[in-house]
């Protein structure tokens, strides 16, 4: 027991001897996003200028593909881009959260962010690794134009990094944006006039109004298809850039004339069910006469095409409509001579 208790009393004089280190202090670094979306896959991607969007965040110990979203870190996190992040204006969480010292941390975003409330949403989303983002009874409103969109999964993060190198956004998480909903938009144009005897021509546009819209769905990220259920009966107008009438010129076939575009609600086109109705007026001048001769017209026609069977997430499609202003039917004439009508003899005495 003597020997023990010398042994003991040699360690603790040792201990009390060595050199004690300074521990190094790791100042805590805040989480920041660097947000990118884009159009097509074959672009490069462009710096994404939206409003708020909300993300969720899950830690792993090992990593996403082993843990999943056990461990939930973030939950529908509002983050806005904010000088309190940078000078230069970063994106973060409206309340600061920090990287954590070990494991790994994964982020799931979406844009817009909701509380619940407006914006086409009807509740939070919700996010698990089996579905992804979830919008239960998301709704196009007549009156906004939302830009719908999730992002890929930035997996597997331990610090902020510059993986994607976007003008203007500094090092931070990954958010790259995807389209959910479809971008529509109509373009007009008139064919040259073949006939000799016209003048001029000109078509004037007043009104652009889709009809039969789906409004209404649901939205699972990781299924196939990813919207489901939709419903609805709704109407849009198109209304020209100039929120007036446009005036489409002949020989501008191929390059035409732009209405405003829409974000609308993916879904199947069907013969008679999604249609588009335009009014205009055709002014025609020959040369025989110097005053403009008009017609106004009515015309609707089905959305679907043998080229477009449906509108598809992240689907910006552009219909080109061409007018003829003038029928390729000439005016002809029949003319006769109807017979006389028998009438009653007369006499006259002089």
């Amino acid at each position: 027991m003597k020997k023990l208790i010398i042994i003991a009393a040699a360690l603790l004089c040792l201990a009390s001897c060595a050199k004690v280190e300074k521990q190094q202090t790791v100042e805590s670094s805040a989480i920041s996003f660097k947000v990118v979306n884009y159009l097509q896959q074959t672009k490069a991607p462009t710096a994404y200028t939206g409003d708020a969007f909300g993300v969720f965040a899950y830690w792993t110990a090992t990593d996403w593909a082993t843990d999943g979203d056990a461990n939930r870190y973030m939950t529908n996190d509002k983050v806005v881009q904010s000088p309190d992040y940078a000078p230069e204006g970063e994106w973060g969480p409206v309340s600061a959260r920090y990287w954590t010292k070990t494991g790994k941390l994964t982020f799931a975003a979406y844009s817009p962010y909701t509380d619940g409330a407006g914006q086409g949403f009807s509740a939070v989303p919700s996010f698990s690794k089996a579905k992804g983002f979830e919008f239960k009874d998301f709704t196009i409103s007549a009156n906004s134009n939302v830009d719908l969109m999730v992002a890929d999964l930035a997996k597997d993060k331990t610090k902020n990094d510059p993986e994607y190198m976007v003008s203007g956004n500094k090092d931070g998480v990954p958010i790259l944006f995807r389209h959910v909903l479809s971008r529509i938009a109509f373009r007009f144009a008139t064919v040259e006039n073949p006939n000799p005897n016209v003048e001029d021509t000109q078509i004037i546009i007043h009104s652009v109004t889709i009809k039969g819209i789906k409004d209404n769905g649901d939205y699972t990220q990781n299924n196939d298809p990813v919207w489901a259920g939709q419903t609805g009966n709704a109407s849009y107008d198109f209304n020209p850039a100039t929120g007036g009438d446009i005036t489409v010129n002949p020989g501008d076939e191929g390059q035409g004339t732009d209405v405003d575009s829409r974000i609308l609600l993916p879904q199947t086109l069907t013969e008679g069910g999604q249609q588009i109705e335009i009014s205009y007026t055709i002014r025609t001048k020959y040369e025989s006469n110097p005053e403009w001769a008009e017609e106004d017209v009515t015309a609707t026609a089905d959305l679907v095409t043998d080229e477009v069977p449906s509108w598809d997430p992240n689907m910006s499609l552009v219909y080109t409509i061409t007018i003829d202003p003038v029928s390729k039917d000439p005016i002809l004439f029949d003319p006769a001579v109807a017979e006389w009508e028998s009438v009653a003899t007369g006499a006259l005495t002089l």
